[in-house]
């Protein structure tokens, strides 16, 4: 057994005064007031052995020094409705031990009896909850001498645990992807998302620096595939240059990598990430180009990316990837060692300009020119829309671009360049600015954009609407990223992943997080809980979780 952790202190950290048991003595005379502050516990579990937490209380006499006046009681609340307790202690302070598959919550009783002739009974109740490992978790990647360290905020609201280099805790070892850190990403159904007997879905991190990249089970940290084993075409062709810039993953649809700024890969969408190169449609279109930014779109309105070109200044699209038959199957086969299955020259060509519809023109030219900074692309992940936000250097505006799938499925009615708005953030810089939009919540005309330690809400209508949502009270605090929990991707698991009966989880759609740099190479993460209309909850405290080191970027996972 291992020794005991440190204690985990929640948020009642004030204490919560014991009631007093009146005993039925009414001549008034002074009586021993004892005061018990025991606040409520959280433990994080261990993945194998057993951890156990002390729960001491703070207990102040107002007629005594010492406590040898004083007797102890501990019980287990059984049953809260009809007063069932279990007896679990007789000392001054309670240990209490949680194996791997302790789950529960557990609330006790103390009961301070004061012995002296005119004493009394003193109660005071606590919680003790346990915190999973990597089950509800934002994962943070941090920059310490140019080297990744991951760390994480495990558990939810006031009582998650800091653990600033949980790799190192878990593994034993340093992170031990080479290069500076530069993204993180979750994903939380990569695999065979038809129902998972090839390729079960994963919950998988992706860590990208500026020399490789690693795909990692968010629990086990075993590595699926590094960036060698991705970009398997390269080898194949004799070439040498592994350049990662950014990738993104959708279940379903498939894969997008970018390497060397102005290669752009490809992959089917079952969660073997074989990459082929990525072309045009129409071979007399195909030109360079460098993709910085990549949203997609979901089947109702056909599945497809949205893309950003830095080469022509526009926008472009790439249908969705998702052969499940004679192409899974070679897949399989290749990532199985099976390699004479495997065609590395094959291409996709997928890769076309978006088009204007005669019956809904384009509201927007999709050429915007070079004059425009695109600074992010949002979807929801089950919407049919991709805001794409950009800095007009010659207005000194931020302009969001509206694109809608529905142009291609509906074309008679809907437009796919279907919206522009314009709007100004004063005193905002926009190489600092970060945008966000949750999967569900606020598709139909809100985005989500901070600058410094400054979040807003903006509304987006004819004459958009901003409002100030949030402000750090560190006025020389810098919000380095912005994300709602459920960003690009809407599912949690049970236990088994592939139990898609049970995957949907409503909890996190208006959960929005602010990774801060405090400036002096430490950071936080601060935890929002949005309403639908795109406001701070007052029912939910704004939550501020610090220890960590330079932070670089985080992620969220849930098996709920």
């Amino acid at each position: 057994m291992k020794n005991v952790i440190n204690l985990f202190l929640g948020c009642f950290l004030l204490g919560v005064v014991a009631c007093y048991d009146d005993k039925g003595n009414y001549d008034y005379v002074d009586i021993n007031e004892v005061s018990i502050s025991l606040p409520n516990y959280s433990v994080r579990l261990d993945k194998t052995d057993t951890v156990s937490v002390f729960l001491e209380p703070v207990i102040e006499q107002t007629m005594e020094e010492g406590e040898a006046n004083l007797s102890f009681k501990w019980e287990k609340i059984t049953d809260l409705l009809y007063g069932s307790y279990e007896e679990c202690g007789n000392e001054r302070n309670l240990s209490l031990a949680f194996a791997p598959e302790d789950r529960s919550s557990v609330r006790v009783r103390l009961t301070v009896t004061d012995n002296r002739p005119d004493g009394s009974d003193w109660i005071v109740e606590s919680t003790v909850s346990p915190i999973e490992p990597y089950s509800k978790t934002w994962f943070v990647l941090q920059n310490e001498d140019g080297k990744s360290v991951l760390g994480v905020v495990d558990g939810i609201g006031e009582e998650a645990v800091v653990v600033p280099n949980a790799y190192y805790e878990d593994q034993g070892k340093d992170f031990p992807l080479l290069g500076t850190p530069k993204m993180l990403k979750s994903y939380l159904a990569y695999g065979d998302w038809l129902g998972g007997f090839l390729n079960p879905s994963k919950i998988m991190l992706m860590v990208m620096t500026d020399q490789d990249v690693g795909l990692y089970d968010a629990s086990s940290f075993n590595l699926l595939y590094d960036m060698r084993s991705l970009l398997y075409y390269k080898e194949a062709n004799g070439q040498s240059n592994y350049v990662p810039q950014e990738m993104w993953s959708v279940a379903g649809i498939g894969d997008l990598f970018v390497n060397d700024e102005k290669e752009v890969y490809l992959a089917n969408g079952d969660g073997f990430s074989v990459f082929h190169p990525l072309k045009w449609q129409n071979a007399h279109e195909e030109r360079e180009v460098h993709i910085t930014h990549a949203a997609w779109i979901n089947i109702r309105s056909g599945e497809s990316w949205f893309l950003y070109d830095a080469v022509g200044h526009c926008f472009l699209r790439c249908l969705g990837q998702q052969d499940m038959s004679e192409l899974m199957m070679t897949n399989q086969y290749f990532r199985f060692g099976m390699t004479n299955y495997f065609s590395p020259t094959q291409t996709y060509d997928k890769l076309t300009y978006l088009q204007d519809n005669p019956a809904r023109p384009n509201v927007f030219d999709p050429n915007i020119g070079d004059d425009k900074i695109v600074i992010s692309m949002n979807s929801g992940a089950q919407g049919s829309k991709v805001f794409a936000t950009a800095y007009s250097q010659s207005s000194g505006k931020y302009v969001v671009y509206e694109m809608n799938g529905y142009g291609y499925t509906d074309p008679g009615n809907v437009a796919v360049c279907s919206g522009v708005y314009e709007f100004e953030l004063p005193g905002a810089n926009y190489n600092d600015v970060q945008v966000a939009m949750s999967s569900y919540g606020y598709e139909q005309g809100i985005v989500f954009v901070s600058s410094g330690n400054k979040v807003w809400k903006v509304e987006l209508a004819l004459v958009p609407r901003v409002t100030l949502l949030y402000e750090h009270p560190n006025a020389n605090a810098k919000i380095v990223k912005l994300k709602f929990k459920y960003e690009e991707n809407d599912r949690g698991y049970f236990e088994d992943p592939s139990d898609y009966e049970s995957y949907i989880s409503y909890q996190y759609y208006w959960c929005l997080g602010a990774l801060v740099d405090y400036g002096d190479n430490t950071g936080g993460v601060v935890d929002m809980k949005l309403t639908a209309a795109g406001e701070i909850d007052r029912d939910e405290p704004v939550i501020e979780h610090t220890g960590f080191g330079k932070v670089i970027d985080f992620a969220f996972v849930s098996r709920d």
